[in-house]
């Protein structure tokens, strides 16, 4: 019985978190400010969000060091980066398309995971990484930079390349910091 009830918990976060991302993707789409003000927007009431939960559960707010300082900036720029590459694929092309082009961001963290944290490459991994960029393939209708679906195809592509450089990433902090703590410097 647990079993089962730990398997739902896990499918329905899973949807829930799909649903969640979807809508972001909706509201880059209905917003018509450009995607560096929305991102703008999220990055600055996230960070108002978070503020008074690190206060709440006493989080120390100041980083370790100069070098932890510096690699949450240069995060924090990757996950700009990662927000308006994002929203600018959706609002060239549609959500469907940012939605399905920023996916690729486990293929990109298949082959990234390997190299930068020297770990042996999988085989399955790699298959199903060259799968899901074939379907993003199929997207594309023409290799024309003027239609706003290849448009879209690229800046999601990016997007994901800059999440799954980022997931990486964040890997270092986890074992020093809270994850409210990287959201907020990150945010912030």
């Amino acid at each position: 019985m647990n079993l089962l009830k730990i398997k739902f918990s896990g499918v329905f976060e899973a949807h829930l978190a799909t649903f969640l991302f979807g809508l972001a993707g909706l509201f880059a789409k209905w917003i018509q400010e450009p995607s560096v003000v929305i991102v703008f927007g999220r990055v600055f009431f996230a960070a108002l969000t978070l503020y008074p939960l690190i206060k709440r559960f006493r989080e120390k707010l100041k980083p370790a060091s100069r070098t932890d300082s510096f690699y949450f900036l240069i995060l924090g720029a990757l996950l700009a980066l990662h927000w308006i590459t994002f929203f600018q694929a959706i609002k060239v092309s549609t959500v469907a398309v940012g939605l399905l082009a920023y996916s690729t961001f486990p293929v990109f963290t298949s082959v990234l995971e390997p190299i930068l944290l020297k770990q042996a490459f999988r085989p399955l991994n790699l298959m199903a990484a060259a799968l899901c960029l074939f379907g993003v393939f199929f997207l594309i209708p023409s290799f024309n930079y003027q239609l706003p679906i290849f448009q879209g195809v690229i800046w999601g592509i990016i997007a994901g390349f800059s999440f799954s450089l980022l997931t990486i990433a964040n890997r270092r902090l986890t074992r020093q910091y809270s994850s409210f703590l990287i959201a907020f410097y990150q945010d912030a």
